[in-house]
């Protein structure tokens, strides 16, 4: 049960959930934000696991810059992403437990 004083809370905040879940709700995206959990990438790698080509996973990552969830760095030749959001961070490790049997540290 939703407490009131949570409920205009939740109504503020709905449309940004809303779109956060929207961006994260594509396949590919979620899988790239789960390798970024692990370490920082750049694209090149990010698009050989996911298993997607180059052009696809920039554009992929740009969507996810846009919606200020992951972070950009140069280094060299290389552009290396990270994952700028700790509450992606949270929801991804939620899905984690949820969906592939990750305990949390403390259980």
């Amino acid at each position: 049960m939703v407490r009131k004083y949570a409920l205009n809370d939740l109504i503020k905040n709905a449309d940004g959930t809303a779109a956060l879940l929207a961006t994260l709700a594509n396949r590919h995206r979620l899988l790239t934000l789960c390798q970024l959990m692990e370490e920082d990438m750049c694209v090149g790698e990010l698009a050989q696991v996911v298993g997607i080509n180059q052009s696809n996973m920039s554009w992929h990552l740009n969507t996810l810059n846009a919606a200020s969830i992951v972070n950009s760095r140069r280094e060299a030749r290389n552009i290396y992403y990270s994952i700028s959001s700790p509450d992606v961070e949270l929801i991804l490790s939620t899905l984690s437990r949820c969906y592939l049997g990750q305990k949390r540290p403390s259980d």
